[in-house]
C-alpha cells in the first residue's frame, strides 16, 4: 500500500482522457432514462430530478481527448455521487468514500487513465462478495423450492 503522501502527489500528475460523444450515445442514455423512469413509476417510486435537455458534447467544446488530472476526475466523479443522493449526511459520505478510488487509479503525462493493481484487487473484491450474494440467495431460492 503506497504511503498517503505518494497517494497525494499521485493526484496532481495529468493523464490523458478520451471522450465520445455523439446523438447515438445520447439516444441510449435517453432510452435508458425512460425505462428508468417508467420502472419508478411502476413501483410508485418518486420520480427524479432530471436536466432538462440532454446532448453530446461538440467537439468545439471539448477536445477528443484531453489532460486532467486524478483529483480533477476524483473530485468531479465525488461531487457527482454526493450530489445524487438525497440527504446531507449521505451525500457527504459519498463524497469522502469516493477518495478511496485515488489508490485505485493511476495515469500519467503520456498514458490513459487505468487501474492499478491495487484497484484490480478492489474490483476483484466486489466481484466475489457480489457472487457469494448471488450464490446464497441461489441457495435460498433452491431450498425454498425444494420444501414446496
Amino acid at each position: 500500500m503506497k504511503p498517503t503522501e505518494e497517494v497525494l502527489q499521485d493526484l496532481t500528475w495529468p493523464s490523458n482522457v478520451s471522450v465520445h460523444s455523439d446523438h447515438a450515445l445520447v439516444g441510449k442514455v435517453k432510452a435508458a432514462i425512460a425505462a428508468d423512469d417508467e420502472k419508478r413509476k411502476e413501483n410508485e417510486d418518486e420520480p427524479l430530478r432530471r436536466k432538462p435537455a440532454l446532448v453530446p458534447i461538440l467537439p468545439t467544446e471539448l477536445p477528443r481527448q484531453f489532460k486532467v488530472t486524478l483529483w480533477d476526475v476524483l473530485h468531479t466523479f465525488a461531487r457527482a455521487t454526493a450530489l445524487s443522493w438525497r440527504g446531507a449526511g449521505r451525500g457527504l459520505a459519498e463524497h469522502w468514500g469516493a477518495l478511496k478510488y485515488a489508490q485505485a487509479l493511476t495515469g500519467g503525462r503520456d498514458s490513459f487513465l487505468g487501474l492499478t493493481d491495487e484497484g484490480h484487487r478492489i474490483a476483484d473484491h466486489y466481484k466475489s462478495l457480489q457472487s457469494g450474494e448471488l450464490g446464497i440467495s441461489s441457495g435460498k431460492a433452491s431450498s425454498q423450492t425444494s420444501r414446496m
